[in-house]
C-alpha cells in the first residue's frame, strides 16, 4: 500500500480530484477514505522545528496582505478607469511581437523590455477575462441541471473537471457579475477568488459598491465586451 501511495503523489492535486471523483461515487466511502488519510497524516507528520514559530509570525496574513495590497490596488485602479473614461479613454487589449529582436540595438530593446512588462499585465488581463466566461459558462451550465442530478459527477462527465474546481470559475463569475470593475483592477484569477469574502465585505460600503457595480466595456482583439451587473454582451 505504502508503494501506490508513493505513486500516486507524483501526480497534480487536480489529477488526483479526478481520480477520486471516478472510484468514489458514494459520498461516505469517500468521506471515510478522506478521514484515513488524515489519520495518516497525523501519524507521519513531523514536529515543528524550533522558530518555525516565530518565522511564520513575521509573514503578512492573508488580512493584512488585504488592507495594505489588495484593496489599495482595487481603489487606485478604479480611479483611473474613472479618470480615463472621463477622458474618452478605452480598455484595449492585444498583444503585440517585433519583427526581429536580434537587430535591436540597446535601446530599442529597453523599450520593447517596457512594451513585455507592460504586456504581461495584459496576458493577466485577458485571462482574467476568460476564466471569467468559463465560470459564467459553469454557472450556465449548471442552472440548466435537472433536480436529481447529481452535480459533481455531471461536472466531470461532460466538462472532464472536477467540481471543486468549476466552484472555484463559478466564484469569480459571481463577483464579477456583481462588480463589473474588478476586470480592471489588475488582480489575478487567485486573488480575487481567494479574497472573495474580504471583498463582499469591503462592497458593503456603499461608495465602493457603486464604483465597483458600474459596468465595463473592454475591446479584447478588436472584440467589445460589456459587462453590467448580471447581464453579459459581446459584439460580433
Amino acid at each position: 500500500m505504502a508503494e501506490n501511495i508513493k505513486k500516486i503523489a507524483v501526480f497534480s492535486e487536480d489529477g488526483i480530484q479526478q481520480a477520486i471523483a471516478r472510484v468514489f461515487h458514494d459520498d461516505d466511502d469517500k468521506e471515510k477514505f478522506e478521514d484515513k488519510l488524515k489519520e495518516l497524516c497525523k501519524i507521519l507528520g513531523k514536529k515543528e522545528k524550533k522558530g518555525k514559530k516565530d518565522k511564520t509570525n513575521l509573514l503578512p496574513t492573508s488580512d493584512e496582505i488585504y488592507e495594505t495590497a489588495i484593496l489599495p490596488q482595487i481603489h487606485r485602479k478604479i480611479q483611473e478607469y474613472e479618470e480615463n473614461e472621463l477622458q474618452g479613454a478605452s480598455i484595449k487589449l492585444s498583444i503585440q511581437f517585433p519583427s526581429d529582436i536580434k537587430s535591436m540595438n540597446v535601446e530599442q530593446m529597453k523599450q520593447f523590455h517596457t512594451l513585455l512588462m507592460k504586456q504581461e499585465q495584459i496576458v493577466q488581463d485577458i485571462d482574467l477575462l476568460l476564466k471569467f466566461h468559463r465560470g459564467y459558462l459553469y454557472l450556465i451550465a449548471r442552472s440548466k441541471l435537472p433536480q436529481e442530478t447529481n452535480v459533481k459527477d455531471w461536472f466531470h462527465t461532460e466538462f472532464g473537471v472536477v467540481y471543486s474546481t468549476a466552484h472555484k470559475y463559478m466564484c469569480l463569475a459571481l463577483l464579477i457579475k456583481r462588480f463589473p470593475r474588478l476586470l480592471v483592477c489588475g488582480l489575478s484569477f487567485n486573488q480575487l477568488v481567494k479574497h472573495y469574502k474580504r471583498i463582499l465585505k469591503t462592497a458593503q460600503n456603499k461608495n465602493t459598491n457603486d464604483q465597483l457595480s458600474q459596468s465595463v466595456v473592454i475591446i479584447c482583439q478588436d472584440q467589445q465586451i460589456e459587462i453590467k451587473p448580471g447581464e453579459v454582451t459581446i459584439s460580433r
